[in-house]
């Protein structure tokens, strides 16, 4: 624990240093900023494809290896059919949400249904305690997502904490689906071992 200090320390520093590379042009600012947005969807794909790719890797080669019982490698097939599918819907979704996110705020645009952007909010933080729960993280990501996209609509500038609550929240969901599929997978894979 005696690193613990300088782990902090170096930490500290990256961020600053990060922070000073940040551009001050406009051009490169807008350089940095497309960037960024191509750096997040990127991650974002990949989760999806680890999600829908891995767990089927993971179960074709223990069944193949006879590790793995009948009944438990139909189970775990259905399981990460349903979500490659689910990824396949969820991944268009992502460069919109983005950029939704990426658009710039209107100090024109007044709101005056605040009740119902925090019930958006709530329903969408529902959703994405929903994605915790094994395999219903194939309907509620999505639906995480959709929600979403709803509050992104919003371009008030006095809206874009919740803007960004609301984008951080939807990117959680999607690391969440990834860890539930390889989850879900071991864990049918651990039941079904014949060894």
């Amino acid at each position: 624990m005696d690193f613990l200090p300088d782990l902090i320390l170096f930490l500290g520093n990256q961020v600053l240093e990060f922070q000073s590379k940040v551009p001050s042009t406009p051009q490169s600012e807008e350089r940095f900023r497309r960037n960024f947005f191509v750096a997040r969807v990127g991650l974002m794909v990949v989760a999806l494809a680890i999600a829908s790719l891995l767990p089927a890797y993971f179960i074709l080669s223990s069944y193949s290896m006879g590790i793995l019982s009948n009944s438990y490698f139909v189970i775990a097939l259905i399981v990460t059919f349903f979500t490659s599918i689910s990824s396949l819907l969820i991944f268009p979704k992502i460069p919109l949400l983005m950029k939704q996110y990426e658009e710039k705020p209107s100090a024109y645009e007044t709101i005056g249904v605040e009740d119902e952007i925090k019930h958006e909010l709530g329903t969408e933080f529902l959703f994405l305690i929903l994605t915790l729960v094994p395999v219903a993280h194939i309907l509620f990501c999505s639906l995480t997502i959709n929600r979403a996209s709803n509050i992104l609509e919003i371009k008030n500038s006095s809206m874009q904490r919740i803007r960004k609550l609301a984008a951080n929240l939807a990117g959680y969901s999607v690391i969440l689906f990834m860890t539930n599929s390889l989850v879900v997978s071991f864990v049918l894979m651990i039941l079904g071992d014949t060894r």
